[in-house]
C-alpha cells in the first residue's frame, strides 16, 4: 500500500506541478479543467479504499452494496482522461510540447488511480464471495469502462447525471446503445476504447502482481 501511494502521489503531484506552472508561466487558465477531472478519477479509488476497510458484518451489505454501485458508476472517470488528449487541437504551436506532457501525465495518473481501485474492489469480492466472482466483477468493470467513456466524450454525460435524472438519461443511453443510427458508432468507440482499456489492465495487473 505505501508503494500503491508513492506512486500515485508522485505522478498526481508532478501532473500538478506541470499545470500550475502552465498557468503561472502564461496567464491562462487553459486545462484547468484537467483539476476537475483528476479529482473525479480519484473518486472511485478512495471509494474502493473505504469499501475495503468495512467489516465483514451482514447489516452492512447493502451499504456496501451502494458503495459498490457508486464505485461502478464512477469508475469510467479515471480512464476517460486518456481522451483529453482532443483539447490538443487548442494549443498554441509554442505550447503544444508542454500541453502534450500535462494531458499525458494527468491521464497516466488518472489510469492508475482506476486501475489500483480495480485490485482493491477485486480483494473485496474475493475475500467475501470468491476467486471467480472477483475475478468476473474485475474484467467486466474495466471492460465496461468503455461505453462509460464513450458517454462522457461523446454524449457529454456526467456520472451524476444518472442520479439526478434517472429516467430521462437511461432511455438517453439505451438510444445510445441500441438505435440504428447510433449503434455502429456507440459501439465501436466503445468496443475499441474497452479492448485496449483491457490490455492495459492486463499488463498493469502482472507488473503490479506480487507473485
Amino acid at each position: 500500500m505505501k508503494k500503491e501511494t508513492y506512486i500515485l502521489k508522485t505522478l498526481v503531484y508532478c501532473s500538478l506541478f506541470l499545470l500550475i506552472t502552465r498557468v503561472i508561466y502564461t496567464g491562462q487558465f487553459y486545462l484547468i479543467f484537467l483539476f476537475w477531472n483528476i479529482f473525479l478519477a480519484w473518486v472511485p479509488y478512495r471509494i474502493s479504499q473505504k469499501i475495503n476497510a468495512l467489516p465483514e458484518n451482514q447489516y452492512i451489505r447493502l451499504t456496501a452494496l451502494a458503495m459498490f454501485g457508486l464505485w461502478w458508476l464512477f469508475l469510467p472517470n479515471a480512464p476517460y482522461m486518456l481522451t483529453d488528449l482532443v483539447h490538443l487541437r487548442f494549443s498554441s504551436y509554442y505550447m503544444v510540447w508542454l500541453d502534450i506532457l500535462i494531458i499525458y501525465s494527468f491521464s497516466i495518473s488518472g489510469l492508475l488511480l482506476g486501475f489500483f481501485s480495480v485490485l482493491h474492489m477485486h480483494e473485496f469480492v474475493k475475500e467475501r464471495y470468491g476467486k471467480w466472482p472477483a475475478e468476473i466483477v474485475t474484467h467486466l468493470s474495466v471492460f465496461s469502462c468503455g461505453f462509460g467513456i464513450y458517454l462522457g466524450r461523446v454524449e457529454r454525460l456526467n456520472s451524476w447525471d444518472v442520479i439526478i435524472h434517472p429516467i430521462h438519461n437511461v432511455k438517453h443511453i439505451l438510444m445510445s446503445f441500441f438505435h440504428p443510427d447510433y449503434f455502429f458508432h456507440s459501439w465501436g468507440f466503445s468496443l475499441v476504447l474497452s479492448v485496449f482499456l483491457f490490455a492495459l489492465f492486463r499488463v498493469f495487473r502482472l507488473i503490479a502482481s506480487k507473485d
